[in-house]
């Protein structure tokens, strides 16, 4: 391969790299993105933030890039194949509509039935990217893009719990420019600012069910809601690598929580908006606090040929809790956006197997403990407690160039989707998402399938190794 055609093909990733971020997907407990290394993923992410994974590993501690020599460049594609649904056993209304399963096919005919989701989730291509500089032999420059926060959904056309969501867009674009400083041979730090912007779109409603003889239900079902907001926060990651012992290294990583306040459109059509005319179109903010991440990574080199790697993670998920929506012009809250998220924890291990001076093997396994459980979940995230299984295998070419290549499969445990008021004996604390108009009741099942490749380069000239001193005797 030329050099001239490598330059064009890793320009054209970088390229690539920027434009696909407009797609994310949520492929972490809650609505975060785990896909931002795919050296990583190989591993389960059993060593996040230490040199298992690269120059990648700077998204979980920005001291990882005193790891590598030189100038690097690494480039993430993810696929990611999910099949998320919520299957529907009960949508009840109020007064005499309580306990009925309904559902109208032709506008104004409401019949009994029950209407799944479907699966509510696109395949999507999520990517990451990062550069490191050496300045000299103590200090490192690095910067990180990608999508830490991610979530697309779609439910089928009909679908019973469609007052409490129809589609689903958040993405969020992060760009962190980073430092790391080389103390001496066993002990670095890092630290950088991240820049983040937050999109969101929120549909509901399904013009199907606006039926006059639903009455007030049937006002909720009918009418068609969107939110749409963005905005812009700023958020801050550190990090501490050891080598307490040759072989071994320990990452304490942390990524800052991020407060973003959105500002944007609340629109209603249909019923509601013909009752009430004000609520068409209004302006609104709501104040939406993404968590902080703090990870251990550990990678200890049992020989010249096998490598383990382990992670702890804990993401402040119980701080997005439940965000009014507060209309612009009056100051007075509209609506919610129900969360009462607890914290996720994340546990991880893996190995990798060096099989020949340009392949390495890798596996791991993972237990993630989800933030959304019976009592929080909605129609949006039909996340729950997973099981990560990973594969991977990494390919060098040269002393320039390198590739990887993963599979995960994620099993989801199956749920109860409670949309419920406080006191229900379906879900005694109520559902931040319910209203007092519907309850839905139904079961979420889900899996995950992930394939990724990403392409690693050093730009400079890998500096020769030291002649061996030979002396004669």
């Amino acid at each position: 391969m030329s050099r001239s055609l490598l330059n064009k093909l890793l320009l054209a990733g970088s390229s690539a790299t920027v434009i696909a971020l407009a797609a994310s997907s949520a492929m972490a407990a809650g609505f975060s993105s785990r896909q931002q290394s795919v050296t990583g993923q190989g591993f389960s992410f059993a060593g996040a933030g230490t040199s298992a994974f690269g120059i990648g590993s700077m998204f979980w501690n920005p001291a990882n890039i005193t790891n590598f020599e030189g100038r690097r460049s690494e480039y993430n594609f993810t696929l990611v194949l999910p099949n998320f649904s919520v299957s529907a056993d009960r949508l009840a209304g109020a007064g005499p509509l309580t306990g009925l399963n309904f559902f109208g096919p032709p506008p104004g005919v409401p019949v009994i039935g029950q209407i799944g989701s479907g699966n509510i989730n696109q395949g999507t291509l999520t990517t990451a990217s990062y550069n490191s500089y050496q300045v000299n032999d103590k200090i490192w420059l690095g910067l990180q893009t990608g999508t830490p926060f991610g979530s697309r959904t779609k439910v089928d056309p009909g679908f019973s719990g469609s007052a409490y969501g129809t589609s689903t867009v958040v993405r969020a674009i992060a760009i962190t420019p980073t430092m790391g400083y080389k103390i001496n041979d066993w002990i670095a730090v890092g630290l950088g600012v991240t820049a983040q912007q937050l999109n969101l779109t929120l549909n509901s409603g399904d013009p199907r069910f606006a039926a006059p003889a639903l009455g007030a239900a049937g006002a909720a079902l009918g009418s068609l809601t969107r939110l749409k907001g963005d905005a812009f926060g700023f958020g801050w990651t550190a990090g501490l690598t050891l080598k307490p012992v040759q072989g071994t290294e320990i990452s304490l990583g942390y990524r800052s929580h991020i407060r973003h306040k959105v500002e944007g459109e609340a629109d209603v059509s249909g019923p509601l908006a013909a009752l009430d005319p004000t609520r068409a179109s209004r302006l609104i903010s709501a104040n939406v606090n993404l968590p902080e991440i703090a990870t251990l990574g550990i990678k200890h080199d049992l020989n010249a040929n096998w490598t383990l790697t382990g992670t702890a993670q804990w993401t402040n998920w119980s701080r997005i809790s439940t965000a009014p929506v507060v209309s612009r012009t009056t100051g007075l809250p509209i609506s919610g956006l129900g969360f009462r998220y607890k914290d996720e924890w994340f546990f991880a291990a893996g190995a990798e197997y060096k099989y020949s001076p340009s392949w390495k093997f890798r596996a791991g396994v993972a237990y993630e403990i989800s933030p959304i459980d019976d009592e929080n979940r909605g129609v949006r995230v039909l996340d729950s407690n997973r099981i990560w299984l990973s594969v991977g295998a990494g390919y060098k070419f040269s002393e320039k160039l390198d590739m990887d290549f993963s599979y995960s499969h994620i099993f989801i445990k199956s749920g109860k989707v409670d949309i419920v008021g406080a006191g229900s004996p379906f879900n005694p604390i109520g559902n931040p998402a319910a209203n007092t108009v519907l309850q839905f009741n139904g079961r979420s099942k889900g899996s995950i399938d992930i394939v990724s490749f990403s392409l690693k380069y050093r730009w400079d000239d890998p500096s020769p190794s030291a002649a061996p001193i030979v002396k004669k005797f």
